[in-house]
């Protein structure tokens, strides 16, 4: 995490694509440790701001950076241990959130999609509030969303 500034993370100086690529390799082996580490805030800050903050630079919008940002995020956010539910969950809905107000659902969906895959949490108090959230774009007009729901 060192190597790609993450401790040091601003939005002044976005993550590059091979940062994100990197933080995506090593996220199945960092996300289960993440959380009792002192990097844990800091990673889970940056990625989210990443997410869910206009690019400064276009070139920060490469489709192939959201995606590795998204994967590494959704892994660190599946491996909050189920003691920590409540800030799951918090932290989902501020996610969707953000996403609704920049337009980004779609990186809400793929979250969603990857959390209940992989958590080992029980989510299932709160599963009405995802599928919802889901759900309710069966009928966007952005073909791809729909694609995602289905």
């Amino acid at each position: 995490m060192n190597l790609c500034g993450v401790p040091s993370h601003t939005l002044q100086k976005p993550l590059s694509i091979a940062q994100a690529k990197i933080l995506r390799a090593i996220a199945p082996n960092v996300a289960p440790l993440v959380f009792s580490k002192k990097y844990y805030n800091t990673l889970f800050m940056a990625l989210s701001d990443e997410l869910t903050n206009d690019p400064i630079d276009k070139a920060n919008n490469d489709p192939e950076r959201i995606d590795a940002l998204l994967m590494c995020f959704a892994e660190v956010v599946a491996c909050i241990p189920e003691r920590e539910y409540v800030v799951i969950n918090e932290e989902i809905m501020d996610f969707h959130d953000k996403c609704q107000k920049r337009g980004t659902q779609g990186l809400y969906i793929d979250l969603i999609q990857y959390y209940c895959r992989n958590t080992t949490s029980n989510y299932e108090k709160h599963a009405a509030f995802y599928t919802t959230n889901v759900l309710k774009h069966m009928n966007s007009p952005d073909k791809t969303l729909v694609e995602k729901v289905v």
